[in-house]
């Protein structure tokens, strides 16, 4: 791998910069020198088909061509012993991004190839998901500081975890709209780690020193996180997922009936539009409210009747399913005593864990909030 020769005795590489003494670019630049003199003696001779080269110049060709050899050879020798590990600990160092990525990319995919066969300890999958989270948001820190070959840098949001998370949503390939949003995303990430995977292959001797100049990568990186700023905007948490299924349900229900030529004809959709699908939507949220209502109250009764036959048989009341309270991490004191939690802290966290249970019991009962409040 050649190295750009520079004008001073630093070179910077993506925001870093490396030092390049004046007698380490010369050398380098002398053996490039040595070895394109050989490339241009056989040009010479070869680019007119070889016409040149006769019994007459074969003698003289061959004594040059051995001279630049011998030159080259004694240049490239000290080149290496003096010189090139140097300037090949530059080239690593600023490849690093890359190629830690590279690594972590094919070590998670050929995790995920192992675990659909058996199963893994979580533990093994979280460290691999981590390690690529962390070397993906570095490269993606450096393209978005620093333009391509395009000139284009990365001028979106991203977060890699979220990313991920969003692809390990369960089922979301069985709900339409989720798939229809989902599908784009799923294969800008696929083409990126297929990238990595390709570059992987290749090796480090075909991967640019300069992160940002390795454009196939850029440019799945880029329509990766494109696809992810429309995702995140439609289901990027459990409240927007809810109230886009929720409004997908009721633009199915309108396709489904008789208003589905109006509703698929701009030119007259607007009745459809300003008056059906808002009057469609309040009465579907009603719906929704006394659903989840009746259930509550049916499970009450139940519960009541049931504590009822067990008192007529002298049993105790049936304890409640413990709730799982997401805690900070206690300090420990140099006494090795734990902290005790602050009692607002516990509080909060009850809260959540309730509004978490009822939302997996019953489903969410006001599913336009943060779109509308009575205050």
């Amino acid at each position: 791998m050649c190295f750009k020769r520079v004008q001073d005795d630093w070179i910077e590489i993506d925001g870093i910069k490396y030092e390049v003494t004046n007698s380490w670019n010369q050398d380098h630049f002398d053996c490039k020198e040595k070895f394109l003199n050989i490339i241009a003696h056989l040009e010479q001779f070869y680019d007119d088909g070889g016409e040149n080269l006769t019994s007459e110049t074969l003698g003289g060709f061959k004594k040059d061509m051995m001279t630049k050899l011998k030159d080259f050879e004694k240049k490239y020798v000290k080149h290496c012993k003096a010189t090139n590990p140097s300037l090949s600990d530059i080239h690593k160092k600023a490849m690093q991004p890359v190629t830690d990525l590279m690594e972590a990319s094919v070590n998670l995919q050929n995790f995920r190839v192992l675990a659909a066969k058996r199963e893994y300890p979580e533990f093994r999958k979280k460290a691999l998901v981590d390690k690529f989270i962390e070397y993906s948001s570095v490269v993606c820190k450096i393209v978005k500081g620093f333009p391509n070959s395009e000139k284009k840098t990365l001028d979106e949001d991203y977060d890699i975890r979220h990313i991920l998370e969003l692809l390990e949503l369960e089922a979301w390939d069985e709900c339409p709209p989720f798939k229809f949003y989902l599908d784009p995303m799923k294969k800008a990430y696929d083409d990126l780690v297929n990238e990595l995977r390709e570059m992987h292959f290749k090796g480090p001797l075909r991967v640019s020193y300069y992160v940002e100049k390795n454009l196939a990568m850029t440019q799945k990186i880029f329509e990766l996180v494109k696809q992810y700023n429309i995702v995140k905007i439609l289901m990027g948490d459990d409240l927007k997922r809810d109230q886009f299924r929720f409004i997908y349900g009721v633009h199915e229900t309108v396709y489904n009936c008789a208003l589905k030529d109006m509703y698929l004809d701009p030119k007259k959709s607007q009745l459809t539009m300003q008056t059906v699908i808002p009057e469609m939507t309040v009465y579907k949220a009603m719906l929704l409210i006394r659903d989840i209502d009746d259930k509550k109250v049916a499970d009450i009764e139940k519960k009541a009747k049931k504590k009822a036959e067990r008192e007529a048989l002298g049993l105790s009341e049936e304890e409640e399913e413990e709730l799982k309270l997401d805690l900070p991490p206690q300090p420990v004191k140099k006494t090795r005593k734990k902290v005790e939690i602050d009692p607002e802290i516990i509080e909060a966290a009850k809260v959540v864990a309730l509004f978490k249970r009822e939302l997996a019991n019953y489903g969410r009962t006001w599913i336009w909030e943060n779109y509308y409040k009575e205050d």
